[in-house]
């Protein structure tokens, strides 16, 4: 995932309903996928904490997108995370995000995001890498680099990407700096041998829109 736009409010009135983050494609690129995350409340602004509905709704092209985001949040949450809807947008296209609090939030800090979930392309990252030490699931120990749920369920079908640690670590995720990538089976197994450099590592593994984004951090050595 890259993110495309970001947008910090403080000190805002969530009682009613608020334009929280607008963003246009540019008419130069192509359509992307993309959703919508929001923030709510910091130490200094937080939630009421009062249990209720939270609703984000989506315009793109002054068309709303259906159906709306409706989360229903437990009593004592003075932050918490939300999500709108998958969509597409297209080139030259304008999203605009909005947000209706509860009753007492009358002066909350946020954070909104719009991050670009479109899946990439074989052409667009080295498949294998091009390092020299070969790294699979079991590099660390056995399954170490799996992918799996709590429960130790292999997930299918998910997307692993590898990145220097260096670069997730200030937020590098766009595609020229992945160094390699492949997909997992059944048992949430790499299908492919990665080549690595020696060095310190992510692995940064998700599969739309059931599971995900995990890392998991490693170290290559040098043979």
């Amino acid at each position: 995932m890259t993110l495309l736009a970001s947008n910090t409010l403080t000190n805002q009135d969530l009682s009613s309903k608020q334009l929280v983050l607008e963003y246009t494609l540019p008419a130069t690129t192509v359509a992307k996928h993309v959703i919508g995350r929001l923030v709510l409340g910091t130490a200094s602004k937080p939630l009421s904490g009062t249990a209720g509905i939270y609703v984000v709704e989506v315009t793109i092209g002054g068309a709303a997108v259906s159906p709306v985001s409706r989360v229903q949040v437990e009593a004592g949450n003075d932050k918490i995370l939300l999500s709108s809807r998958y969509m597409t947008i297209t080139p030259g296209g304008t999203i605009k995000i909005y947000l209706t609090g509860l009753p007492p939030d009358t002066s909350v800090d946020l954070t909104a995001e719009l991050w670009d979930i479109t899946p990439i392309t074989a052409s667009q990252i080295p498949t294998i890498g091009s390092g020299s030490v070969a790294v699979d699931h079991d590099y660390t120990c056995p399954d170490g680099l799996a992918y799996k749920t709590d429960a130790g369920i292999g997930i299918d079908n998910a997307e692993i990407r590898i990145y220097l640690a260096t670069d997730y670590d200030v937020g590098h995720l766009s595609n020229n700096y992945i160094k390699a990538t492949t997909t997992t089976d059944v048992n949430g197994r790499w299908r492919e041998t990665l080549m690595l450099d020696p060095g310190d590592y992510v692995v940064y593994a998700f599969r739309q829109p059931d599971y995900g984004p995990d890392i998991i951090r490693f170290t290559v050595t040098a043979p």
